[in-house]
């Protein structure tokens, strides 16, 4: 059935977006060289494969079609748990010639080494997600950064996820503080971060970036497990009074009821006015959510 759906997108020519999600059924060694062959043949626009049989050997068929033949096709989400640096490298050689602007691999397993491939590639990119692996650091994170500020970047949504203990770190993000400041990664506007466990001092450096002057334009940011304290929440809470964020999400860190309390300051402030020069700038009706769960189990657990 799997193969025989493919063959039909020749003729599908109203079809713009087409997405496989498959495990036991999915052959890679069959149904991978099919996408190669009728992917160009049709018209779609978005391409979305999830199986967990997807390693590199089939991202490298489906990259092999993203240049000249498959100019049409805009966004691109391989979700696979098999998929490594080198599935990335086939990516990052047909990035550079494609019409992509979305790549989403979450769940592949990229290395700095990875992340450094994507980054040579990535000037074209709107959005970039994936989630390090084993290896990914502070230099793979540098190198998406210093990407983000050179001219021609277009980088509007980054999704950098940690594994649990491992990722990015103080170094990493104070130089992609630097970079959401800088005039030419200003951008971005949807920045996540869950799951990199960066604790306290760099939040600061992000607070600085969110709420100091030539602030980003961030305006949704995901900071989940990232072994953030009361600590941390007073920086956050002190550039939520400044900054454009209108969607913040704090849950499954270790902010207690002081830090709660300290970042619903900050909204006030937001709300009356009461920033830094007596400017309401960014009125408390600009958020549309803020995410912080088991405050008081968390508190005891420091």
């Amino acid at each position: 059935p799997v193969s025989r759906l493919i063959r039909q997108l020749k003729y599908a020519r109203n079809l713009t977006w087409f997405g496989l999600r498959i495990d036991s059924g999915f052959e890679e060694d069959v149904h991978a060289p099919l996408l190669r062959e009728f992917l160009p043949l049709s018209k779609i626009q978005e391409f979305r494969l999830r199986s967990k049989k997807l390693s590199d050997k089939g991202v490298g068929l489906i990259s092999d079609c993203l240049a000249a033949e498959c100019s049409h096709l805009t966004v691109l989400h391989l979700f696979g748990n098999l998929i490594t640096d080198e599935g990335v490298k086939f990516l990052a050689d047909a990035l550079i010639w494609s019409n992509i602007i979305k790549l989403d691999l979450t769940s592949a397993s990229v290395t700095d080494d990875g992340a450094q491939l994507l980054s040579e590639s990535m000037l074209q990119l709107e959005t970039l997600h994936f989630r390090g692996g084993e290896g990914f650091g502070d230099n793979g994170v540098e190198h998406i950064a210093r990407r983000m500020m050179q001219r021609g970047s277009k980088m509007k949504d980054l999704k950098l996820r940690g594994v649990r203990s491992r990722g990015i770190g103080f170094n990493g993000l104070e130089v992609l503080s630097r970079a959401l400041t800088d005039p030419l990664g200003k951008y971005l506007t949807k920045l996540d971060l869950g799951g990199n466990s960066l604790g306290d001092a760099a939040m600061k450096n992000l607070a600085d970036a969110l709420g100091g002057e030539g602030a980003a334009k961030l305006t949704d940011l995901n900071l989940w497990s990232n072994d953030i304290t009361d600590l941390g929440a007073s920086y956050i809470a002190k550039a939520l009074e400044n900054c454009l964020l209108e969607k913040l999400e704090l849950d499954h860190n270790r902010i207690g009821v002081p830090g709660a309390q300290l970042i619903l300051k900050g909204l006030c402030n937001r709300f009356n006015g009461t920033t830094t020069g007596g400017s309401r700038k960014f009125p408390l009706e600009t958020l549309t959510g803020i995410y912080l769960d088991n405050i008081a189990d968390t508190a005891s657990k420091k």
